[in-house]
């Protein structure tokens, strides 16, 4: 080790032994009690605003308005989903009708769609709680189903009218149904940050 004689390498010295940064005193929201930076606007945690001027209080009302707007959209495209599994439900029990039909497997046919329009309605009804996985496993069944009815018979399915109708008539019910599970997966994140408390 050398012994520092002058000035001038005291002074090199210094420049050379790093700095010691000091971080800035942290600031709790006032909603979540989550600790922030002092310099944030806003909570990180749950979007409150941490300085209460004019400015920042009417643009979170701004953002919590905007929120609540997508919300209710979410909302309304989730009923028509819903919707449309309860007509898939009553299109399904109406095909119990093949009981009185006169074909030879009446019985397995009436028997899938009971089952069907069963596992319809009560995916309805699940939708009203958890309206994203809800949504998700109808889409999986119906994905299915119509793979199955279009691929089955793929001769019929492209070259007669009834196939065409069938195909057509998916893709319809599939296209509400991404709608709706892209709807309750927004609805589900807004309602996480609304939340947050």
């Amino acid at each position: 080790m050398t012994k520092i004689t002058n000035i001038s390498q005291l002074t090199r010295l210094h420049t050379l032994i790093p700095a010691r940064i000091q971080k800035p005193a942290a600031v709790s929201c006032g909603r979540c009690n989550y600790v922030n930076e002092v310099n944030n606007v806003f909570c990180t945690n749950c979007g409150y605003p941490i300085k209460h001027t004019p400015e920042v209080l009417s643009l979170y009302h701004i953002r919590d308005k905007s929120r609540h707007t997508l919300l209710t959209q979410c909302n309304s495209v989730i009923v028509v989903a819903r919707w449309v599994l309860y007509v898939l439900a009553a299109l399904c029990l109406t095909g119990t009708g093949f009981m009185f039909g006169s074909r030879e497997d009446k019985l397995t046919l009436f028997i899938i769609t009971f089952i069907m329009a069963v596992m319809f309605g009560v995916l309805g009804y699940w939708s009203r709680y958890k309206p994203f996985t809800a949504l998700l496993v109808s889409f999986v069944v119906v994905i299915t189903f119509s793979t199955i009815s279009v691929f089955g018979s793929v001769i019929h399915a492209f070259t007669t009218t009834n196939g065409l109708y069938t195909i057509l008539f998916s893709m319809v019910i599939i296209y509400f149904l991404l709608r709706g599970i892209q709807a309750a997966y927004r609805a589900d994140l807004v309602n996480e940050e609304l939340e947050i408390v």
